[in-house]
Formats: C-alpha cells, structure tokens, sequence
C-alpha cells in the first residue's frame, strides 16, 4: 500500500484531529470538505483546498497544514526494515543512479532477445 497521502486527506485529518484550529470556521470548512469530497479531480481539488488556505483569515490553519505535510511519513520501512529518506513522491537519487549503472555496465548483447 501506499503512503502517499492527497492535500486533502491531510487537511481533513488535521480538521479532525486539532478541531480547535477550526472553531472560528467549522461551518465554512465541513461545506468545504463537502463541495471537495464530490469532485474526482486531485489537481482541482488541491488548488481550491490551496486557495481557501491561503487566505489570511486562515494563516494559523495553513501553518498547521504545512507542518503536517513535512512531516515524514510514518509507515516508511522498506525492505528488511530499511528506512528511505526520499519523500515519496520524489525519485531517488541512488536508484536513478544504479540505474544509470547498470544500463552503462551492461555489456552489448546482453538482454537481448532473438526470435
């Protein structure tokens, strides 16, 4: 499974979770979550969630979001309990760089295949 984690899974985790950061705005943010839950579409999902944090009435609650979304993931052990500091959403840099090897050091011929 997956640890990546939409904005907007965050952000409603954080409504839940910190309900005092939401006690000026509750009514305002559960129509938000509603109207965003409906639509399929991440990218314009994100930006409404982005543009509604943005605003200055929400300065604590944007603060709060940006420090939940650096945090690192919880669930991030990988093979034998090996631990990646890569985020996820971003390619590593050691297996770009095997890759790279392996492609280099990979001797004419080798692979490939003739019918």
């Amino acid at each position: 499974m997956s640890t990546y984690k939409s904005k907007f899974h965050i952000f409603r985790e954080l409504f839940q979770e910190k309900p005092e950061l939401f006690s000026d705005c509750q009514k305002e943010v559960e129509a938000l979550i509603d109207e965003l839950k409906v639509n399929s579409d991440l990218e314009i999902v994100e930006k409404r969630l982005l543009e509604w944090l943005n605003l200055p009435s929400h300065s604590k609650i944007f603060t709060a979001f940006k420090n939940r979304l650096s945090a690192p993931p919880e669930d991030t052990k990988g093979v034998a309990n090996s631990q990646s500091y890569t985020p996820v959403d971003e390619p590593s840099s050691v297996a770009q760089h095997t890759l790279d090897n392996a492609i280099i050091s990979t001797p004419e011929g080798v692979g490939d295949t003739k019918f």
